[in-house]
């Protein structure tokens, strides 16, 4: 018998599409705006007054981007984690509406951890994070209608 029932096969489809959708759109974000926006931030920290001057090396640079990808991709599965744990019961869209604010804010903080310590780069890193939570909220509410009928 295959590992996977068929009732759940089409889920199953659904995420792994949505999954590779989502990493798709975090690459994208992360390279070209949140990595942008770090790399101005940290450049406005080099001045010839005070002689401060930038020497990255390139093994620095493209360890900050993989960091900041992956960061990126991490977060972007929000909706994926919250969709399953939707179809398997935990949590309803009920509770995830009854949250948001919390979450909203939990988002920020997170933001705040995971960028440097610029407020334009943690809210474009914390922007799509409530998207995503919305979108987890509308896409949950549909699989609660669906296992319902």
């Amino acid at each position: 018998s295959p590992a996977i029932d068929s009732k759940y096969d089409s889920f199953f489809i659904f995420c792994s599409i949505f999954s590779l959708i989502l990493v798709i759109l975090a690459i994208l974000l992360s390279y070209l705006f949140v990595v942008p926006l770090c790399l101005q931030f940290f450049h406005s920290y080099s001045s010839s007054n005070l002689n401060i001057e930038q020497n990255p090396e390139i093994h620095r640079y493209i360890s900050f981007i993989g960091w900041i990808t992956l960061q990126s991709i991490i977060t972007f599965q929000l909706p994926i984690v919250t969709i399953v744990f939707v179809r398997l019961g935990v949590i309803t869209t009920e509770f995830l509406r009854h949250y948001r604010r919390p979450a909203i804010v939990l988002f920020f903080i997170v933001s705040a951890i995971l960028t440097p310590q610029d407020p334009i780069t943690q809210v474009v890193f914390a922007i799509p994070l409530v998207l995503l939570y919305e979108t987890s909220i509308i896409i949950g509410k549909v699989i609660e209608l669906k296992s319902n009928d």
